[in-house]
């Protein structure tokens, strides 16, 4: 990760799911009176949906306890041509949420949202929600630390307090922890770009980069080993696993 020269090892992992929304004018011929199909898109899926999933009050079911909740949006199709009122549009929205359990709830009001505005504005809305969910990270306790004692020793300084309260993404690795002991860390590599950009993607290949990724990689083999020559750390990083999965399932009733 490119935000500075400390480590990150306890960044806030979100649940992720996906939705494709295709909004479908009922007339064909609209008039230019009208509001597009393109206008009600963006309406719904920029300030209205926002505006109605957080201003629900704290009684009424929030969609998470604590963190953050995160709605994004793309508009995939807008029309063919500018000066043509599209009767078709399509968003790609991306949800997040804390907690796994709270992301359903937030699909939930995402759901309604969208299905008002298309009732409000005389449009049909069709939702397609992705296959594959992504699950909130179960860090391992007993990894992290072992983790960040082999990283120190190699000179890794590592993030805490206010940086980890203001980062947080989506992974896969969530789905994998939920299923075998792990930990998702994030490291610096050189460079102050951020990621999922062009600039990162070049300073990841950088001969600089190459000496944070090995070091971050040694660090990662020495915690295995320990756990792999140690009995007793073996059986408390499957107890902490077993304790946190526990939590993780009974949050989710």
């Amino acid at each position: 990760m490119g935000s500075g020269p400390d480590e990150l090892f306890a960044l806030k992992e979100l649940s992720c799911l996906a939705v494709d929304d295709d909004d479908d004018d009922d007339d064909d011929d609209a008039d230019d009176d009208d509001l597009s199909a393109l206008s009600r898109t963006i309406r719904r899926g920029g300030l209205t949906t926002l505006s109605a999933i957080s201003s629900r009050p704290p009684a009424a079911g929030r969609c998470s306890r604590k963190g953050k909740v995160s709605f994004q949006s793309i508009i995939k199709h807008g029309g063919l041509k500018s000066n043509i009122i599209p009767s078709y549009t399509e968003l790609v929205c991306c949800l997040r949420a804390p907690k796994y359990k709270d992301l359903h709830i937030l699909r939930e009001k995402a759901t309604q949202c969208f299905k008002a505005a298309g009732l409000a504005t005389g449009c049909k809305v069709e939702l397609e929600f992705m296959k594959t969910e992504f699950y909130n990270v179960v860090p391992n306790e007993t990894l992290q630390n072992l983790y960040e004692v082999n990283g120190r020793s190699l000179g890794m300084k590592f993030s805490t307090g206010e940086v980890l309260n203001t980062l947080f993404g989506s992974t896969d690795f969530g789905n994998v922890s939920f299923l075998v002991p792990g930990i998702h860390p994030y490291f610096y590599i050189g460079s102050s770009a951020l990621n999922h950009s062009k600039e990162y993607t070049e300073a990841a290949g950088s001969k600089e980069a190459q000496f944070y990724t090995l070091r971050t990689a040694t660090a990662l083999a020495m915690t295995a080993l320990d756990v792999v020559l140690n009995p007793d750390l073996l059986q408390q990083m499957k107890e902490d696993f077993e304790k946190l999965k526990l939590h993780e399932i009974i949050d989710r009733l």
